[in-house]
């Protein structure tokens, strides 16, 4: 107990302003003490009670409440509370005007029902005393108390807030308080007083007097507050006299007031202002301001999902009155313009995971309503959305989504895609729908209807005549307890049973002829079908001729064909093995557009006619790159963990896709998913098709495993050190074998160069690092902004392993139907059985240029980070990133996808460069340049196109840019301690892009710059040599005993060759500055050639590699050219 004169509010009052939070939490501690045990003994007076005992009058207790309640008390919260209200209890016929507003105020932080009870006995008490100020706090705080859902017995009592009402109607509004009047109105409406006309009209009539006083804020929720009241307050500002010339002029306060509005004030008032009642030419300028603040400044990045919810529907509400019959029968069959220039879909794609089921579906509905998002955007929100448990108002925007994106696409398909899974939650859902849901149903099914009628093709809705006649009977007879009107009734009954033509069979259906052709099999079974017969002799086939690979349906089985069946195959594709030519195989897969074949069967026969055409390629690049891997018993190890790890993925992708034996569910609902499960068909078909021929040859056939492996090849060096015995149990937490040496139990960032350099000189330090590279893999890769902006190139130079170099230059063109996919054709270098680039250089023909370089990981401590728990198995890198190719649309998309799983290996500093925001002599728009870098445990992104700018030019070498991702990799530290050579502005390649990058200004430059190794080009500091150039050749590079590793290829493309898919490609290590790389020495007449680098397989590799660039074409019966264009 405190001694006499210890006022405990004046002290917590003090510790409070002082941010004493120990103390503060100290008293609250005895004061709740002290105050539950005076309550407990009774001694309390009718008067004063606890707050005089405890030494401290009623009002000083009442402004310690009100602080308090906007702290954290932790675990004294509710306690806390309890003994507050008990004090309100003892004092509440005592408590005076201000007192009681400070209790109320707290309330507002903290809310008590109990409390609130008190407190409003006590303000009927006390509504004469009370002035416009008291008024404020005390309907603020208890309107706080209100429950959001449900009802609390005897709270708001109706009769006492309606007095209040009626009191706060006499008192004298403060004019420099514009925030008082809608703060009440407000309040009133939460205490669900919302039918007071008089009251409505006294503020808003307020709000005009006073309008140049008023500011967002005040106005937002004076809008949102009126918005919020029934019809017949609203009716009253309404249809009083010259309340549109009002409105107009609070709408034109607004339009002053917007750029300064926060993010919600905005959203607030995009949401009310179409249901306070006005006219929508009184609000159409609010509308029109806002739209150009979106359009022209940055706003729309700090919008919540929410926020965008309101804004998004609001424009809708604003631009396109409800869907009506009407818009079907009229409709010209071609697209629509877009109803706003606001690109809001790019900010709803970033936030997507942030939006609840009922954000989605206003979303969705008022996206289609604004005629924007197109097909892929219709897809990807309605896959997250029928994946949610629908209540009956986001079934109600489902179904009118559907039937304006069906106007808006001019497509019945997607939207009947989208509302199958949906009919029986429609059905479960009828009984209690209400008259406005169900005239939102109503009215999508009618629209759908007269579509079909217009002569629109696509599937039925019902499986049968029965089905369909259930439902609508259902939502008949639900129409007809609840909707009064007799004439709506009956309209909407009259919608409803038009609707019938929209039924009838259901499943994978395929416009023909006029005629449908359903295919029977199981798409599960159809992706792991045998080849079962070829109509040719495959060792004699003609491989740029084509191959096509067509479906038997009377077997179920994959019948190949050489020649191009565009009108009948699942997939075709050609193979121009040019390697002993240009260095280069050029492979172009395709599959059909439409639906006639699943995608499930498409991306199995695009893998089967890959495997056909590349097997023997394939065995030669496995051949060449796996003996390299395993030189010591430690490798080994890791790589028979690396195996286990891969076996579980396998499982792990085909529970998650839904292929594992005994699933029926057919694809996720997920887009990425979708992908995963596409690429894993695609890899199946590869597989298949391969062991068909090494079954005729008599050799090994391969597994999933195996194909993992090759896929994963570029990765596998990363995966060998995180996964070797010693690593793999630090991360389970039991003892390795041989515990490693105690230096390295705790191992600072940078200590893996010194365990390898202890005290090294500048020299070694060097030729450790160039070993390191040779063994993981390093690329070089620039983006260079051309002088005026004329042109906007990008380049990338592959460094690997020599043996490496059976190269396929790749393009996929894959039409896969409701898959959200953002491209169709992408063209990429790659390796035979690789569907992804594992360079990793792809170009899309949605404008995205995407690329990488390694970053290496100098603190090996960070791969106790990596995922390899077998109960959250890890997703292969190669899967992920052609999973979000598929995906993304825009570079802020596809770095943040691909952020959302970071593996701890295959570390990377990504480059996307989107050329949509490239115009030729015009400022880059932002994020036309995004990068994302990930280190085990750590990812970050930033849009970079001002250091573009600034810089010109924007280089990637195997160095993080970010701080913290040096500070993590062990970069920084490394750096401090041995100096530039692992600077991000300084090394040796930094150097040599600033000198020869920043001076690129056509193709030609950026062709001689991305495969530059010049023995002039020495930069000061480095020991001079081929090892350190931006095409580097450690064959000639004697300090690493002149081992074949270094550049092996280099790609480059502009904003004029990326509209035609085209790029200039050069495969094989750089000869400008240096003799053309050679596998076995020059015979002469006295000396035989002679393998020049023994122990390095290069299985059907040309032997001498002098190979020019050529032109890669994206037509498929085109080869790649010599002839190479410097314009368009």
């Amino acid at each position: 107990m405190w001694g006499p004169g210890f006022n405990v509010s004046r002290e917590l009052l003090l510790a409070i302003r002082q941010s004493n939070q120990q103390r503060v939490l100290h008293l609250v501690e005895g004061l709740v003490g002290a105050l539950r045990q005076q309550r407990e003994a009774s001694q309390a007076k009718a008067t004063g009670g606890h707050a005089e005992t405890l030494g401290t009058s009623c009002w000083d207790f009442a402004c310690a409440v009100q602080r308090l309640s906007r702290l954290p008390l932790g675990e004294h919260q509710t306690d806390f509370w309890v003994e507050v209200t008990h004090v309100i209890r003892q004092n509440q016929s005592s408590l005076q005007p201000r007192e009681l507003a400070l209790f109320c105020n707290a309330l507002a932080a903290s809310p008590s029902v109990e409390a609130a009870q008190l407190l409003l006995h006590r303000a009927l008490e006390l509504q004469t005393e009370l002035n416009a100020r008291d008024f404020q706090m005390v309907l603020h705080g208890l309107s706080g108390c209100v429950p959001s859902t449900g009802a609390h017995p005897g709270f708001p009592d109706s009769a006492s807030v309606a007095s209040l009402a009626k009191a706060v109607r006499k008192v004298q509004l403060e004019k420099d308080r514009p925030l008082q009047a809608a703060q009440l109105l407000a309040a009133f409406v939460r205490l669900r007083h919302d039918s007071d006309a008089v009251l409505s009209k006294h503020m808003f009539d307020h709000a005009l007097d006073t309008l140049p006083q008023w500011d967002a804020q005040s106005l937002t929720l004076l809008c949102t507050a009126i918005a919020g009241s029934r019809r017949a307050a609203r009716a009253a500002v309404e249809l009083a006299e010259g309340s549109e010339e009002a409105w107009q002029r609070i709408v034109l306060r607004l339009v002053e007031l917007l750029p300064k509005a926060a993010p919600w004030q905005l959203a607030s008032l995009a949401r009310a202002l179409m249901k306070v009642g006005a006219s929508r030419t009184s609000v159409g300028p609010f509308y029109e301001a806002l739209e150009q603040l979106l359009t022209s400044s940055n706003r729309s990045d700090l919008f919540s999902p929410t926020d965008l919810t309101f804004v998004v529907n609001g424009l809708a509400q604003h631009r396109c009155p409800q869907l009506q019959r009407l818009d079907a029968e009229t409709l010209h069959l071609d697209k629509s313009v877009p109803m706003t220039s606001w690109e809001f879909e790019e900010y709803v794609g970033r936030k997507l995971h942030g939006f609840n089921s009922s954000e989605l579906a206003v979303i969705l509905h008022a996206t289609m309503r604004l005629r924007r998002g197109g097909a892929d955007f219709f897809d990807m929100l309605g896959a997250k959305l029928v994946a949610k448990d629908l209540t009956g108002t986001q079934l109600a925007h489902t179904f009118s989504a559907s039937a304006a994106a069906a106007v808006f696409l001019v497509d019945l398909a997607r939207p009947m895609r989208l509302l199958r899974p949906v009919l029986p939650t429609c059905a479960l859902l009828a009984p209690s729908l209400t008259p406005w849901q169900l005239a939102y149903i109503a009215q999508a099914l009618d629209v759908l209807a007269a579509l079909r009628q217009r002569g629109l093709r696509g599937p039925y809705l019902w499986l049968h005549q029965n089905q369909a006649s259930s439902l609508v009977e259902a939502l008949c007879a639900r129409a007809e307890k609840v909707v009064e009107d007799e004439a709506k009734y009956q309209q909407i009954c009259e919608m409803l049973r038009r609707s019938d033509m929209i039924c009838c069979c259901w499943v994978a259906w395929l416009e023909m002829g006029g005629s449908y052709r359903v295919l029977s099999a199981d798409p599960a079974q159809l992706a792991i079908s045998t080849v079962s017969q070829a109509s040719f002799d495959h060792k004699y086939f003609d491989k740029f001729k084509g191959l096509s690979a067509t479906l038997d349906n009377e077997t179920n089985q994959i019948v190949l064909m050489n020649s191009i069946e565009e009108e009948r195959a699942v997939s075709w594709a050609r193979l121009a093995d040019r390697l002993s030519e240009t260095g280069w195989m050029e492979l172009h897969v395709n599959t059909p557009k439409g639906a006639f074949f699943s995608n499930d069967l498409k991306m199995y026969g695009a893998g089967i006619v890959e495997g056909f055409l590349t097997a023997e390629r394939m065995s030669q690049f496995y051949s060449n790159f796996y003996p390299l891997l395993q030189p010591n018993e430690d490798s080994a190890l890791a790589m028979m963990n690396i195996r286990n790890s891969f076996n579980q993925q396998i499982q792990h992708i085909m529970h998650v896709c839904q292929l594992s034996a005994g699933t029926s569910e057919g694809e996720p609902a997920d887009p990425y998913w979708k992908h995963v499960r596409y690429l894993f068909l695609q890899l199946w078909g590869l597989k298949d098709a391969y062991n068909l021929i090494a079954q005729e040859k008599g050799v090994r056939q391969i597994d999933m495993v195996d194909l993992l492996f090759i896929n994963s090849h570029a990765e596998l060096p990363e995966l060998i050190q995180a996964f070797r015995p010693e690593a793999v149990a630090e991360r389970s937490g039991a003892p390795s074998a041989e515990s490693a040496p105690a230096a390295l139990q705790n191992t600072p960032p940078g200590s893996l160069l010194e365990a390898q350099a202890t005290q090294a000189d500048a020299s070694s330090v060097d030729t450790e690092w160039k070993l390191r590279l040779a063994k993981h893999g390093h690329c070089t890769a620039l983006v260079r902004l051309a002088p005026a902006n004329a042109d906007l190139f990008v380049g990338h130079t592959t460094w690997s392993d020599y043996s490496k170099m059976t190269r396929v230059y790749k393009y996929y063109r894959f039409d896969l139907p409701l898959s959200f996919q953002s491209h169709e054709l992408i063209g990429f270098s790659s390796y035979p059985g690789c569907v992804s680039s594992t360079d990793d250089f792809y170009m899309m023909d949605n404008g995205l240029a995407v690329m990488d370089t390694t970053l290496e990981v100098l603190n090996p401590k960070l791969y106790s980070r990596v995922m390899d728990d077998p109960k959250r198995p890890r997703l292969p890198k190669f899967l992920h990133v052609m999973a979000v190719n598929r995906v993304a649309k825009t570079g802020t998309q596809w770095t943040s996808m691909l952020a959302e799983e970071n593996t701890g290996t295959g570390n990377s500093q990504w480059i996307v460069v989107d050329y949509n925001r490239f115009t030729p002599g015009q400022p880059l728009q932002r994020n036309a340049i995004r990068i994302l870098e990930q280190v085990p445990g750590m990812t970050h992104q930033a849009d970079i196109t001002s250091e573009l700018t600034s810089r010109g030019y924007w280089g990637s070498f195997n160095r993080p840019f970010f701080e913290d991702i040096r500070e993590m990799s062990g970069h920084k530290t490394a750096e401090e301690s041995y100096g530039k050579l692992f600077s991000f502005e300084d090394s040796p390649r930094a150097s040599l892009l600033h000198r020869f990058g920043a001076g690129v200004s056509k193709l030609g430059d950026m062709r001689t710059t991305m495969t530059r190794n010049d023995p002039k080009d020495a930069v000061p500091g480095f020991p001079a040599g081929p090892g350190h150039a931006i095409m580097a050749r450690l064959d000639l590079d004697a300090m690493v005993n002149n081992i074949p590793n270094g550049g092996i290829d280099a790609k480059v493309t502009s904003a004029c060759l990326i509209k035609r898919m085209a790029c200039q490609a050069m495969s094989g290590p750089s000869h400008g500055g240096y003799p053309a790389f050679r596998w076995t020495s020059q015979a002469s007449g006295t000396s035989p050639s002679v393998e020049l680098f023994q122990g390095w397989p290069h299985l059907g590799l040309p032997d001498v590699w002098d190979f020019d660039f050529v032109e890669m074409k994206s037509e498929e019966d085109q080869k790649a050219s010599s002839q190479l264009s410097d314009s368009c």
